[in-house]
C-alpha cells in the first residue's frame, strides 16, 4: 500500500523514536567500555569490540537521522531521555547498568560463575530489537513517494544488518567462553 506525503507524521515519529534508540546505543557503548576495562583475559576483548561496535552503530545512526533533520538536542541526558520517551528506554539503560556491575562482582568472587544465562537474556533482546526495527522499516518502506522515508528505510536496513553483526558476533563470543 502506498502512503501519500501528506501521512509524514508517521515518518517524523519514526526519526524521533530513532533520536531515543542512538542515545541508548550511545549510552550502552559507553557503558561496556568502563565494564571492558574492569575486565580481563577473553572477556575484556569481546567488550572492548562490543563497544565499539555500539558505538559505530551509534554514530551511523546519528549521521543517517542529522541528515534527515533530527534533533539531538532535546535528549542530552539520562533523565531527559525518561522525560522524552517514558521509562521504558531509561529502564534498559539502568538493567544494562545493574548487570555489568553485578556481574564485574560475581567475576571477581573467588568461585566459578556461569554467565550463559545473562547472554541468553542479551541475545533475545536482540532478536526482539531486529524484529522490531525489520518491521519499523517494512512500515516505512510503504511511503513510497517520501524522500526522506527511502532514506530512512535506508538507514533502518543499516540499523538491522548491524544488529544481525552484533548476533553473530554474541554466538562467536559464546563458543569461545564456552558457553552452550
Amino acid at each position: 500500500m502506498d502512503r501519500s506525503p501528506g501521512d509524514e507524521g508517521f515518518v517524523e515519529a519514526v526519526i524521533d523514536f530513532l533520536v531515543g534508540v542512538w542515545f541508548l546505543l550511545s549510552e550502552m557503548a559507553n557503558l561496556l567500555r568502563r565494564f571492558s576495562m574492569s575486565m580481563e583475559g577473553d572477556l575484556r576483548l569481546h567488550a572492548a569490540l562490543a563497544s565499539n561496535r555500539l558505538s559505530l552503530l551509534a554514530k551511523n545512526l546519528e549521521d543517517g537521522l542529522s541528515y534527515l533533520g533530527a534533533d539531538f538536542l532535546k535528549i542530552l541526558s539520562f533523565e531527559s531521555l525518561k522525560k522524552e520517551y517514558g521509562t521504558y528506554m531509561a529502564e534498559i539503560l539502568e538493567k544494562m547498568a545493574e548487570f555489568l556491575s553485578a556481574f564485574s562482582g560475581r567475576l571477581k568472587a573467588p568461585e566459578a560463575i556461569d554467565v550463559g544465562e545473562e547472554i541468553r537474556e542479551f541475545e533475545d533482546a536482540i532478536t526482539i530489537a531486529i524484529n522490531a526495527f525489520s518491521r519499523i522499516r517494512e512500515m516505512v518502506s510503504e511511503y513510497r513517494d517520501d524522500k526522506r522515508a527511502a532514506l530512512l528505510t535506508f538507514l533502518l536496513n543499516d540499523l538491522v544488518s548491524d544488529l544481525r553483526l552484533i548476533g553473530v558476533r554474541l554466538q562467536q563470543a559464546k563458543y569461545q567462553l564456552g558457553i552452550p
